[in-house]
């Protein structure tokens, strides 16, 4: 079973990335709970124009899906501009709703354990309310805020720790720990 860590909802283990946020989900503790939303499988390519499904990976969706349940694409056409974040390794995450959160655990599968040892976590047993930084939309502008991370934020090559709400600007990149570096795309 894993678990939405921004909006607390659970879906099977197939299932990558939350269809609401569009976070990368994590694996729930304790005993599974039987799930009793419907699941959905991967439909054939050439249906990918059909209601609810995902136009970059062909997967159906719960009607009510923001996100794609398996690559995370935005499934809606909202107005105004769209934040698209480019993690290493080319995997591309479509920022949603207000606000975005970023630990650690967001960076498992793309960077080395020596690498993610400087981002913070995300719910840190003695820090539950701590992650690393934070991305979240005003009005049609977006800003990045390090979270009081133990190890920075770097942004356009200066830290950002304690300078509150920085505004971001296509072609910018994020630098966790200055471990890793995430292109910011605006359009």
């Amino acid at each position: 079973m894993k678990m939405c860590s921004v909006c607390g909802r659970e879906f099977n283990d197939e299932n990558d990335y939350c269809d609401f946020c569009g976070i990368k989900l994590d694996v729930a503790e304790g005993e599974p709970e039987e799930m009793e939303e419907e699941t959905f499988d991967e439909p054939e390519m050439e249906e990918k124009e059909e209601e609810g499904c995902c136009t970059v990976c062909g997967t159906k969706n719960p009607e009510a899906a923001k996100f794609c349940m398996s690559c995370s694409a935005n499934l809606t056409e909202e107005g105004g501009r769209k934040l698209i974040l480019v993690l290493p390794g080319g995997k591309e995450l479509t920022f949603s709703g207000d606000r975005m959160i970023f630990g650690r655990e967001d960076f498992e599968d793309l960077l080395p354990e020596e690498t993610l040892k400087f981002i913070s976590r995300r719910g840190h047993p003695d820090k539950p309310d701590k992650f690393h930084f934070s991305i979240f939309k005003d009005g049609n502008e977006f800003f990045v805020v390090d979270e009081d991370s133990s190890n920075n934020t770097w942004l356009r090559g200066d830290k950002i720790k304690g300078q509150g709400e920085i505004p971001l600007e296509d072609g910018d990149e994020i630098k966790p720990a200055n471990e890793t570096s995430i292109e910011v795309k605006i359009e």
